[in-house]
């Protein structure tokens, strides 16, 4: 075989080589991966019920007499959406307060029993002695059954006063 056959024949091997590798690195890249392709849904709605369960107090007794250091507030309530999924799903919430700071950590049970896991933190903002409002971000950590994968983010408006609470919130996730 002569030197432009052989150089020929090269070309040709490595040619193919080369498509073999072009569609070896489309078919495992990350670019293509279900998790990608998965739909980013946006829900919102409001809060028709909420039934505060618990207020308790936390106090140090390191201190003569004990001074509170901040408390934990238990919430029940149900939601209320256009999306199907999403509408008369209840939420169980515990927050716990400290200066106006709170973390929150909540469950949404879907009726059908899946559940939704939710957590956020900000502050609250004092509009007296007795009434309040928040406008905070958290986070959609993880759920069960039809919601098992889900991430994504959770927004919240609330107006607590002595006499109402309004609760507006929005949700944008990924099932993966």
């Amino acid at each position: 075989m002569d030197s432009a056959n052989k150089r020929k024949k090269t070309n040709y091997i490595s040619g193919i080589f080369c498509v073999f590798l072009i569609i070896t690195c489309f078919i495992v890249s990350p670019i293509h991966t279900p998790e990608v392709w998965a739909e980013t849904k946006k829900v919102s709605g409001t809060v028709k019920h909420r039934i505060e369960l618990a207020r308790n107090f936390i106090r140090s007794t390191a201190f003569k007499p004990p001074i509170p250091v901040g408390e934990m507030e238990t919430i029940f309530g149900t939601y209320s959406s256009d999306d199907p999924q999403w509408n008369n799903a209840t939420f169980y919430s515990v927050w716990f307060i400290e200066n106006l700071n709170f973390i929150e950590h909540a469950v949404i049970t879907h009726p059908g029993g899946d559940q939704i896991f939710r957590t956020a933190q900000g502050r609250l903002k004092a509009l007296n002695v007795h009434d309040w409002t928040s406008d905070h971000e958290g986070a959609i950590i993880g759920g069960t059954g039809k919601f098992k994968g889900i991430k994504g983010r959770w927004k919240e408006k609330i107006v607590h006063t002595q006499t109402q609470v309004t609760t507006e919130w929005e949700a944008e996730y990924v099932i993966k």
